[in-house]
């Protein structure tokens, strides 16, 4: 299952933090997507990842957001 979680317009370290607390709900084979408006933030949640052994990639979008 997919899900996203939006953390746009959340100082550090709350998007971490979220993060965290989704990753703990996630079933085996589940994705989740994170969206953020601050590259800090996308950089700071793939160091989180990494960390954790979870495959993480980073995508900025057009309007200037982070997926």
């Amino acid at each position: 299952m997919k899900q996203l979680l939006d953390v746009r317009g959340m100082a550090c370290p709350l998007p971490v933090i979220e993060t965290k607390k989704a990753l703990s709900l996630l079933a085996e084979g589940d994705i989740l997507e994170i969206l953020t408006d601050d590259e800090i933030s996308a950089q700071n949640v793939l160091k989180l990842a990494a960390q954790r052994g979870v495959t993480a990639l980073s995508q900025p979008l057009k309007n200037g957001d982070f997926l």
